[in-house]
């Protein structure tokens, strides 16, 4: 499971159609909440506009929770969000 919390809906639709288009493309099962369980669409007042992202990846989809070792699905989600944090960068 991969939370994210936005406030930009543009944003938040660019990060679940990648991540869910990734999800069929690899061994590791990605679901996409926004803006769940946490939400961050409390600011303060700020002098200029900004936007934020949160991604929270469930341990269970790349270590071993009782060992702490990395599972063989480690490589792919480091691959997958860095992937989705170039395309952040582009937006």
């Amino acid at each position: 499971m991969a939370l994210v919390g936005v406030i930009c809906s543009a944003i938040s639709s660019v990060v679940t159609f990648f991540l869910t288009r990734r999800k069929y493309n690899t061994e590791v099962d990605y679901r996409v909440g926004i803006n769940t369980p946490f939400s961050n669409s409390k600011t303060f007042s700020v002098p200029t506009e900004y936007h934020t992202v949160m991604i929270e990846v469930n341990k269970k989809l790349y270590m071993n929770e009782d060992t702490l070792e990395k599972i063989d699905s480690f490589y792919r989600v480091k691959h997958d969000i860095q992937s989705l944090y170039q395309v952040l960068l582009r937006c």
